[in-house]
């Protein structure tokens, strides 16, 4: 699975309750529930120094390898990896005094991708560590950020010798372009460009697709989602839900299922009454043959034209293998107020924060504002915590759905209005 490099970190308002349903539903539902075994469970991922950092980034899709950043006292950063029988240390091999990070792990965990001081690198375990060759030489750099489930594919970000181009100008910037680049074993590792374009990030499939966000040239810097095709050299914009030339195409592609079918991301809408553009989380499923993909295939992951969700950015980081589960984050305009969701095509958007509350779980006044990744059985999940300005990352195991209702639990796709007024639906 793949970086997504579109985070922040802003801390969570004490005073505000997303999805939040009355405190008495809740309580007796939990009354009717009882204790479970079928209740979530909390893995904080911490390292193991007070003054190390800890930035993951992704999730293998078995659920048992976390890949990232670990920082210590004197801002070094290393890659580094979380398995719950060794728990977080750095990458053997990756201790020098060298800047590195991992970015992305396939779905066993075996193979960890990422960059070390300016150069893309694979990490195969026992195999050892492979540098691919850059796209420039002695150009700024180059980093793996995606690589397939099964460990084949590869997708990075890599310096093309040239600079962005301002948006408002059309001129250069004194900033590097880095563009999208598949590095084809097959061919000795030779980098290919794949879009003259810079971009912020990519994942990759098993058969080679690939979805990237781009950012050069677009309109007032806005990012533009994209799908490649290795196989057939094609290259297509994912749409949008509206058809005004400002929202015609989707803002960002994040990440795509095991066989490329399936893509996740976000497009712009505006509001009818105030205009206001806000981004609208969707998968796309359809007919891949149009260098604009079909406007048919996109599936919003919440009710269009609700005014409940007016204000609010909804953003999927994140698919199961398979498609059928997405995680991500909402975050209200008007402050910068976050929380993480799942959703599935049943339960619709669901609130991490209530579902674990629901089941019986103590965030201990954390509160999830992201979830990043999401493993193969859709049920464990890399999400992000804030308590009082300070960030804490947390592996995640939601309850099986069929328990939670033999139970009698009422788990919540919930929806919200003002913070006060809420709707629930069944976690079917």
């Amino acid at each position: 699975m793949s970086l997504n490099v579109t985070k922040g970190a802003r801390p969570a308002a004490q005073s505000i309750h997303w999805f939040a349903a009355s405190s008495a539903v809740i309580a007796s539902l939990l009354l009717l529930a009882g204790p479970s075994s079928a209740a979530p469970l909390l893995s904080w991922l911490d390292p193991v120094e007070a003054t190390e950092t800890w930035s993951p980034y992704a999730l293998s899709a078995d659920g048992s390898t976390v890949v990232g950043r670990l920082v210590d006292a004197s801002g070094r950063g290393r890659a580094a990896r979380w398995t719950a029988a060794a728990g977080l240390v750095t990458l053997p091999g990756f201790d020098s005094d060298d800047e590195s990070a991992a970015y992305g792990v396939s779905g066993d965990g075996s193979v960890i991708v990422g960059g070390r001081a300016g150069e893309a690198f694979v990490y195969a375990g026992s195999g050892g560590t492979t540098i691919l060759p850059a796209l420039e030489p002695g150009g700024a750099g180059a980093r793996v950020v995606g690589v397939s489930d099964d460990g084949t594919q590869f997708v990075g970000l890599a310096h093309d010798g040239t600079s962005q181009t301002d948006p408002a100008t059309g001129g250069p910037t004194n900033d590097p372009r880095f563009v999208v680049v598949q590095w084809i074993s097959a061919a000795g590792n030779r980098p290919f460009e794949l879009m003259p374009f810079h971009a912020v990030d990519a994942a990759v499939a098993n058969d080679g697709t690939l979805v990237a966000s781009l950012v050069d040239g677009m309109p007032s810097g806005d990012r533009q989602g994209v799908r490649y095709s290795t196989s057939d050299n094609f290259f297509s914009f994912l749409p949008g839900f509206e058809n005004d030339e400002a929202a015609e195409l989707a803002q960002t592609a994040m990440a795509l299922s095991a066989d490329g079918s399936t893509i996740v991301g976000s497009a712009l809408r505006a509001d009818p009454s105030s205009g206001e553009r806000t981004r609208t989380g969707f998968r796309w499923r359809g007919d891949v043959t149009r260098h604009i993909l079909p406007r048919e295939g996109l599936e919003a992951l919440h009710p269009i034209g609700d005014p409940v969700w007016r204000g609010h950015h909804v953003d999927p980081l994140d698919v199961s293998p398979d498609g059928e589960t997405i995680v991500g984050r909402v975050e209200r305009v008007a402050d910068g107020e976050r929380r993480a969701f799942l959703w599935t095509e049943r339960s619709g958007l669901v609130d991490l924060n209530v579902l674990l509350a629901a089941a019986g779980v103590d965030l201990e006044g954390w509160t999830l504002v992201e979830a990043l990744q999401v493993a193969g059985d859709g049920r464990r999940l890399l999400a992000t915590a804030h308590r009082d300005g300070v960030s804490r990352s947390v592996l995640l195991l939601v309850p099986e759905p069929a328990t939670a209702l033999l139970l009698g639990l009422g788990l919540f796709g919930l929806r919200f209005v003002d913070d006060r007024r809420v709707s629930l639906q069944n976690w079917k």
